[in-house]
């Protein structure tokens, strides 16, 4: 099994969180094949901060959403796992050699998650509901996919109409597709909260997540028909 691991980090506006998302890669204990930044029509000096990196591809597009960038992301590499990491989050240095791992015991499972912590850049919001006080929690969000290549070919890209939950929609096509998903028993993935989180956006988060369950309801009716 091929153990190269592609690291696809979308961005906008991101030049006070970047770096550190970049350094957390970079001293992965599993070395990544190539790290590919995104910079989403960023108006900040984004790109010129992960430009500055050794190793990192920049690839910069107009404004057209997260689930644009992705894509884009992930065209632009090879590896045999593409892992996902949010540029306002962070990684532990061992996220992708556990995560290689448990995916080497087996092809069963098509993508590989984790758990989860959070930092607190301002006081917790009330639409925060994970843990408080430092505590873990398993985490779904695309900071801890580790995805394998055929199961990315197998489910297509994020849908890039969708502006929220798009996440939650990719992860219902993988599932409805037959993929399997796997969990580091560990703390690998570091959330950040701070000012403009799109988890914020209560409305929009939850139009989006209903919009997934309902195309997921509507690819089973097809199969079943």
């Amino acid at each position: 099994m091929s153990e190269s691991v592609s690291v696809v980090i979308p961005a906008y506006n991101a030049e006070r969180f970047i770096a550190e998302a970049i350094e957390s890669v970079l001293a992965q204990t599993h070395p990544p094949l190539e790290i590919v930044v995104v910079d989403d029509g960023s108006t900040d000096g984004t790109a010129a901060v992960a430009a500055a990196f050794p190793r990192v591809d920049v690839q910069s597009i107009s404004k057209r959403g997260v689930s644009f960038a992705r894509n884009v992301g992930v065209a632009a590499t090879t590896g045999a796992f593409i892992a996902f990491l949010d540029a306002d989050d962070y990684w532990r240095p061992e996220k992708l050699l556990l995560q290689l791992r448990l995916a080497s015991r087996g092809p069963e499972a098509g993508i590989i998650m984790s758990r989860q912590t959070y930092r607190f850049d301002v006081p917790v919001p009330r639409w925060f509901r994970g843990p408080r006080d430092g505590a873990s929690e398993p985490g779904f969000q695309p900071s801890n996919w580790f995805i394998r290549r055929e199961t990315w070919d197998l489910v297509g890209g994020f849908a890039e109409d969708m502006t929220h939950s798009e996440d939650t929609d990719w992860l219902a096509r993988a599932r409805d597709a037959g993929a399997r998903v796997a969990m580091v028993d560990e703390p690998l993935v570091t959330h950040r909260i701070h000012d403009r989180n799109a988890s914020g956006m209560a409305h929009e988060v939850r139009l989006g997540v209903l919009n997934a369950l309902r195309g997921s309801v509507q690819r089973k009716r097809a199969a079943d028909a």
